[in-house]
Parts: C-alpha cells; structure tokens; sequence
C-alpha cells in the first residue's frame, strides 16, 4: 500500500470543467453508455492490477453543453498515460496527462505527473476510483475523490 495520497484531505476545489477533465484524466468522470450487458461485479480484490492494465475508451460522452472522450492507458510499470477531448460550445480542446498509478483494494489512486497546455495546476493532485465491476470487455468505477462523482463506464480498447 503506498501512503503517498492524502487525496480529496487537502486538495483545492477546481472548477468545472477542470474538475471534469482531471477525473477524466484518472479514468473518468462521467456515466457512458453501454450496450452490452453488465460487467461481471467485483468477488475478490485479488489480481486486479493484471486485469486494469492496458488501454481503456470513455466513448463520447454528452454532460450539459459539452461532449467529452477520451482514451486512458494503465502500464504494468505503475505509470499511465491518457488523452482527453472536449467538445464545447467555446470549442475543441484536448489534454493529455501522464500520471503514476497504484491499486489498494479495490481503489485506483492515480497521480498527475505531467499535463499539457494549461492544464499544469494538475500536476500532483491525486484522485482515488474505487472500481465496481471489472471484465475483459469494460471497467465501472467512480471517482471517489469528488463530491458529486458519478458512474463511469469504459470498455477495452480492442
């Protein structure tokens, strides 16, 4: 277990959309939809890194008056990279973010490393997902590090 995060203890409050985008950042903010039928929910907390690891899609996702998608990758080295783009009424703006990641339980703790654009008041902010269901085919968590998080759903990149 690594004690480095104290998330949601000390952080500061971002506006929307930041606050959007760093959940996005850190798998995600938002509920997306889904056709097929629900992940398989969670039994054992056991080997569940194996089963994160790898290339996760947030489908485009409509909340208000802005669209957003984006792609999410968990290393087996710990570390992760992901690519977030929101459609508003103001514009296109994307974001990409490497972060470090660690799994206690069933919560991922994910820490901002390094952001693009201006994005950088990010940068070593930590947020927490406790994950509730988890296959080969999608993973539900939400963002317990916010106070108002939602359900959010993502599928394997295949």
């Amino acid at each position: 277990m690594h004690s480095r995060c104290s998330a949601g203890s000390s952080a500061r409050r971002v506006p929307f959309p930041g606050r959007v985008l760093m959940a996005f950042t850190l798998g995600l903010l938002l509920t997306a939809c889904s056709r097929h039928a629900e992940s398989e929910p969670l039994k054992s907390n056991d080997g569940l890194r194996p089963k994160v690891v790898g290339t996760w899609l947030l489908d485009e996702r409509r909340q208000g008056d802005f669209t957003i998608s984006g792609l999410i990758t968990f290393g087996t080295d710990g570390n992760s990279t992901s690519t977030w783009t929101v459609v508003s009424p103001g514009g296109t703006n994307e974001w990409s973010y490497e972060s470090t990641w660690w799994i206690d339980g069933k919560v991922i703790t994910s820490t901002v490393t390094r952001a693009s654009g201006d994005k950088h008041e990010f940068v070593g902010q930590s947020t927490r997902f406790e994950i509730s269901s988890l296959d080969d085919h999608e993973m539900v968590y939400q963002a317990v590090s916010f106070a108002n998080s939602q359900t959010v759903r993502l599928r394997r990149k295949e």
